[in-house]
């Protein structure tokens, strides 16, 4: 019976010990730098409504959506009544960038706010395609 009682109470000992440093971790406020990458991505949460041009003429009218999914982004790029996946977003400095997965293969997304809204490439193989646009919302 003591045996049974020590195993217990180590197994519940273990338990606390593995637990309370996950409950400080949780409560633990953000470090700053934290807080600033969240708040420069989080600049980028919402809808843009965008043409994407290649240099021989063609030219699509789509919407880019940005949303928040935990501590990262993703979306998706909607063009007429098809969609692909946004995965691997990220802010690198005044960037997003991120990988558009579509029919043709996987592409590299990265658009720049500028004074009229936003702009920058779609890369899909060795195409290349001129994004501009702005925030619809």
């Amino acid at each position: 019976m003591r045996a049974f009682f020590r195993r217990s109470l180590l197994a519940a000992a273990a338990v606390v010990a593995v637990a309370a440093p996950l409950a400080a971790r949780a409560h633990t406020p953000a470090a700053p730098a934290d807080t600033a990458a969240a708040t420069t991505a989080a600049k980028w949460v919402g809808v843009y409504r965008v043409t994407i041009a290649q240099k021989q003429g063609d030219v699509l009218d789509a919407r880019v959506l940005i949303e928040p999914n935990g501590q990262q982004l993703m979306g998706m790029l909607l063009v007429d009544q098809h969609a692909s996946g946004i995965t691997d977003v990220q802010v690198q400095g005044e960037a997003l960038v991120a990988t558009v997965v579509t029919a043709e293969g996987r592409g590299k997304l990265t658009l720049r706010t500028d004074e009229a809204g936003v702009s920058g490439t779609l890369q899909i193989g060795k195409r290349t395609w001129q994004v501009t646009g702005a925030r619809a919302i």
